[in-house]
């Protein structure tokens, strides 16, 4: 970064990295806002439980997308101050706290826990998640000069701060909740698409099952941080630093074609929401699916999974 003083005032020029770091968060903050409120318009047409836990769940990953966005534009343009490591450690927090609600929502249409194993995982992530940040949160309010929860990263070339979790802290927050919860989506959502015999169906279910890999890829990517001398290579910093927010990015594209399967793509692909066709449960109803405002008519042959509430 360089200052330049034009008429008596100073100017803060970023550099060209520094720019396109910023433009990569920026871009994924964006992205994961409008499809939030993409997803909140939906809730307002469709008033499911479903629907609403799954908007939460985008909620709280737009507002860590956020959230470091926001820190990293304080440090380039404003310097060392209190509020970068406030906003970027509340990454750890809301995406802990998505992943909860992406877990209530997997129950419904994906997973189906019985409610002892919905109440231990539940709990158990909420308890872990909160705990973890509280320690991360203490050790920066407190200025520990030696802190065992929070790694602090100058990430050469963009010269840009990064608070991430320590290696330790990383492993005892990601392994539970990618065993308990992401892991087990995937492999459900492979068996489940394994089964679909529907070309149209099966192709709207692998936005779903691409949509939860790349959020996962996303948390995973953005850890890698924390490995010994990565930070000292611009290089190597420009590559994760766009490959995270890319898969992000690329996540909620994909998250926007399953869950929401909008018009102009069902014309496209002549099928109905990946919701409609799923889980092969033999009953007759009439139901409206997540990405459709219309009601479906269904005969004892089609396989569904009830959306509609109870």
């Amino acid at each position: 970064m360089v200052y330049s003083n034009i008429e008596g005032g100073i100017i803060l020029l970023v550099s060209a990295f520094t720019g396109y770091f910023l433009f990569i968060s920026t871009t994924a903050a964006v992205f994961s806002n409008l499809f939030t409120i993409i997803l909140f318009r939906q809730f307002l047409k469709k008033r499911t439980l479903g629907t609403i836990l799954l908007t939460i769940s985008f909620l709280f990953v737009s507002i860590a997308e956020t959230f470091t966005a926001v820190g990293q534009y304080f440090y380039v343009f404003i310097g060392d101050n209190i509020y970068t490591g406030y906003f970027e450690v509340s990454f750890i927090f809301c995406y802990g706290i998505a992943y909860v609600f992406f877990y209530y929502f997997s129950n419904r249409h994906i997973l189906q826990d019985k409610d002892f194993l919905k109440a231990i995982t539940t709990i158990f992530s909420t308890a872990l998640v909160s705990l973890i940040s509280a320690f991360m949160f203490s050790d920066l309010l407190n200025n520990i000069v030696d802190p065992v929860f929070v790694d602090t990263i100058i990430l050469y070339g963009p010269d840009v701060i990064q608070y991430l979790p320590s290696q330790i802290v990383g492993l005892a927050v990601y392994v539970p909740i990618f065993a308990l919860i992401h892991i087990r989506i995937i492999v459900r959502l492979i068996k489940i698409r394994r089964d679909l015999e529907n070309p149209v169906t099966k192709r709207g279910f692998t936005y779903i099952l691409y949509s939860v890999v790349l959020m996962v890829l996303s948390t995973l990517v953005a850890s890698f941080y924390i490995i010994p001398g990565v930070n000292e290579i611009p290089f190597v910093v420009g590559i994760l630093h766009t490959f995270r927010g890319g898969t992000a990015i690329i996540s909620i594209i994909f998250g926007y074609f399953g869950w929401i399967l909008p018009d102009w793509l069902k014309r496209r692909i002549k099928g109905k929401a990946w919701i409609v066709s799923q889980m092969k449960k033999e009953i007759t109803t009439k139901i409206a699916p997540i990405a459709s405002s219309k009601t479906v008519n269904l005969s004892k042959a089609d396989s569904i999974v009830e959306v509609s509430e109870q």
